[in-house]
């Protein structure tokens, strides 16, 4: 599996992993779409369905940060919406290209897997801590 989860992207709140999880399966599930040649529209719907993943990912985190006054959500929170407005540009030039969406969703999914990555490993690991004393595992 190409986007596979990996024990250290672990931020030790099960909810929070399984929903990484998901993302990434769902990176994977587009990606092998991609490499078997899938209609555009098979994987415009996949795209779909990995930014819903994406998007209730992100309004827990923002629910938890609120509910336990994490200090940095500020920052979090424009991650979120950075990601947000870059994946929806992806979104429009895909479709906005008539026929071959295929590169364009190959740029979508390493930008997604680049971002991932980092934000797991950087922003994410920080609020393990006031989640973890809040109770959150």
């Amino acid at each position: 599996m190409i986007f596979e989860w990996r024990q250290d992207y672990s931020v030790n709140v099960k909810q929070i992993d399984l929903q990484h999880q998901e993302i990434l399966e769902s990176m994977h599930f587009i990606y092998d779409s991609l490499m078997s040649k899938k209609s555009p529209d098979i994987i415009n719907k996949e795209l779909e369905v990995l930014m819903n993943h994406a998007n209730a990912h992100f309004l827990t985190e923002e629910m938890y940060f609120k509910e336990f006054n994490y200090d940095g959500a500020a920052e979090h929170i424009e991650a979120h919406n950075k990601l947000r407005r870059d994946a929806g540009d992806f979104v429009i030039k895909i479709k906005q290209v008539n026929g071959d969406t295929y590169e364009i969703v190959f740029e979508l999914i390493d930008f997604l897997e680049n971002w991932l990555v980092d934000h797991l490993e950087t922003l994410d690991k920080k609020y393990t801590k006031c989640f973890n004393e809040h109770g959150l595992y």
